[in-house]
């Protein structure tokens, strides 16, 4: 290999040589390529989340609705329903959540919650599938 100064270019190159200079790109179309994909995974995720919230959210309603007029043995199973879409609620809200930490844009926060109606919510999640398979919670 030959290093050349350029000021001296001219005197040690023939008339017929010609200077090629080459440029990597690889690595700029790589950052762009990843950037387009992390732009398109947080549209689709965003949009994603609309699409499941909305039915998961006229489930809730009129599952409520529906359990206003039915005598409480039958309003027990639209209440596990209810808590079965607020779950999934919840996990499309985890998703949102890690799109934005992907990002960096989440805010944590505290919030109090009802432990023992969150296990009684769980339980009641699981608790038709182990009636159906002769378990016991």
């Amino acid at each position: 290999m030959r290093v050349m100064d350029f000021r001296s270019l001219e005197s040690d190159c023939a008339a017929d040589t010609k200077l090629v200079i080459l440029n990597d790109v690889s690595a700029t179309k790589k950052a762009a390529k990843e950037e387009a994909a992390n732009r398109f995974r947080r549209l689709h995720t965003a949009s994603l989340s609309h699409d499941l919230r909305t039915p998961l959210n006229s489930v809730i309603s009129s599952n409520e609705l529906a359990a206003q007029h039915l005598p409480p043995q039958h309003r027990q199973l639209l209440h596990v329903s209810i808590a079965s879409c607020r779950f999934l609620l919840t996990l499309v809200d985890d998703i949102l959540d890690l799109s934005k930490i992907e990002v960096g844009k989440i805010d944590i926060e505290k919030s109090a919650f009802d432990l023992r109606e969150c296990i009684r919510d769980v339980v009641g999640v699981v608790e038709v599938q182990a009636l159906l398979k002769k378990l016991q919670i």
